[in-house]
């Protein structure tokens, strides 16, 4: 739950305290084993005010990652002291808030539902009668259990509306369950798909991935794409202006298409004479480009990168049988790559007036 200063995020914390009626944790201030040693077998939901992004984010990210856990019913194990592991499944929800939502990676994007405030119609605050908020919340539990029996229901009902209306499968189990528990507590009769649809038109669903930059794969090539490489003191060059400018000179060599193989990657064409944009599996310049980041690798490994890279759309894994040198010195050898289209890096336009440049294309490899 996010919103500027003064839009009630913690008023609603409050009121969610009420009607628990002590029945959950809520702190303002927590890491990852405050929380665990605080529910211990327990599964209590967590109400955590307060999580900004800021110089702690290292623990920021442990508190997520546990409620990702949480929310599949992940069994962890912790070693102790005495050399005695210990081991507890973590099954709780949660709820953060805050003025800035913390970076989130695609895993946790997927199963956090980012709720955001306006402005409040009426600043004054909202008196809270916490006796009222416990019965109100004896009355909500009593209501749930009654209409327990309708849940599956309900949820194949929401699940099947948000599928419809282009959600993934993460979104609709997870919208799908709080649009189902919501009915539970509002209605008593089975949700027909009219009501279901209605519902779900209603919300101003954005993707899990529409948000923070795309999916993993294009939040990788983004990031190559837009690293600056150094072309000596202190000249830089985004990588995509180098792409650019060796498509420009074609098959002959240029300062760009050497940056670029020092960086594994070369502009060339595929076996059906397509401009793809070769990236090396594993090269020293492009482990440092990725470094820091979810797609690096270890000296001498294969990266990451490889991985998401391989999940763009028309990109091709070259297979054990055929391999692309990349540079053109003694020491370049051939080595499997990744061949990426270049219509999903330069513009559509500009790609179609290079067409008739005769680009590199490594048949004698």
């Amino acid at each position: 739950m996010t919103g500027g200063p003064g839009t009630g995020k913690s008023q609603v914390h409050k009121l969610l305290a009420g009607i628990m009626c002590g029945g959950l944790i809520a702190v303002a201030d927590a890491t990852e084993a405050g929380l665990r040693q605080s529910l211990g077998y327990d599964s209590l939901p967590v109400l955590v005010d307060e999580l900004e992004p800021g110089e702690n984010m290292s623990a920021v990210a442990g508190v997520i990652r546990f409620a990702r856990i949480s929310a599949s019913g992940g069994e962890l194990v912790r070693g102790g002291v005495d050399h005695k592991a210990t081991r507890f499944v973590a099954r709780s929800c949660f709820m953060f808030s805050s003025i800035l939502v913390p970076a989130l990676t695609p895993q946790d994007r997927s199963r956090i539902v980012v709720l955001r405030l306006g402005d409040l119609r009426n600043p004054r605050p909202f008196v809270m009668d916490n006796k009222a908020l416990a019965e109100l919340g004896t009355r909500l539990l009593r209501r749930i259990v009654d209409q327990w029996g309708r849940m599956p229901q309900a949820l194949d009902a929401f699940r099947e509306a948000l599928l419809a209306e282009g959600a993934s499968a993460r979104m609709a189990d997870v919208l799908g369950t709080l649009l189902a528990m919501a009915d539970l507590l509002t209605a008593d009769h089975p949700v027909d798909t009219d009501t279901a649809r209605e519902a779900v038109l209603a919300l101003p669903i954005v993707s899990d991935s529409a948000e923070e930059g795309g999916a993993d794969q294009d939040q990788c090539l983004a990031h190559l794409l837009s690293t600056a490489i150094p072309l000596g003191s202190p000249s830089r060059k985004p990588v995509v202006d180098l792409v650019s400018e060796a498509m420009d000179f074609g098959a002959g060599t240029s300062s760009a298409a050497e940056t670029l193989a020092y960086h594994g990657m070369k502009v060339m064409t595929d076996k059906s004479r397509q401009p793809v944009l070769a990236v090396a599996n594993s090269n020293d310049g492009l482990r440092k480009i990725f470094e820091g980041t979810p797609w690096g690798s270890r000296p001498g490994g294969t990266g990451v990168w490889v991985q998401s890279m391989r999940r763009l759309p028309g990109a091709d894994r070259t297979d054990t049988n055929y391999k692309t040198r990349i540079g053109q010195g003694r020491g370049a050898k051939p080595g499997r790559v990744t061949l990426i289209p270049l219509e999903l890096i330069l513009d559509a336009k500009a790609l179609a007036n290079r067409s008739s440049l005769d680009l590199i294309h490594n048949d004698d490899d």
